[in-house]
């Protein structure tokens, strides 16, 4: 289990942590600063840490944004490692106009996650193998 604090965000703080990203199967871990974003269904990220990874492009898919609009993202399938934890697989978009990772409920979903917005403290642990 890890304890992260969160980190300053604009006037509010964040629950933010360090991630490595990595193409499936090939090349080197990609570190990067990751935003938990339990509003979002799926995990995206920069279209620039994509191309930088040299992800194969796979099926576009219809996203709705906070205001409501639709519009097409690109997905990739990467690797995901939190610190020394076991590396998950993800279906991810990307997206030219995010600045950071936004990770979403297909990353939280995959761990035991605990936010104490009073103590501004962000807690990720792994399940048991199955």
């Amino acid at each position: 289990m890890i304890a992260v604090p969160f980190a300053p965000c604009g006037r509010r703080p964040a629950p933010f942590l360090d991630v490595f990203l990595m193409a499936v199967g090939a090349g080197m871990p990609l570190s990067c600063t990751a935003q938990l974003d339990t509003g979002a269904d799926r995990t995206i990220v920069p279209q620039t840490v994509a191309d930088q990874l040299r992800l194969a492009e796979a099926a576009p898919i219809v996203f709705k944004s906070v205001d409501g609009s639709l519009g097409t993202l690109p997905t990739y399938r990467l690797a995901l490692r939190v610190t020394s934890f076991r590396p998950i697989f993800l279906t991810v978009a990307a997206s030219r106009h995010e600045p950071h990772v936004l990770l979403g409920r297909d990353f939280s979903n995959k761990y035991h996650i605990t936010q104490d917005g009073r103590a501004r403290v962000l807690q990720v642990a792994e399940y048991p193998p199955t």
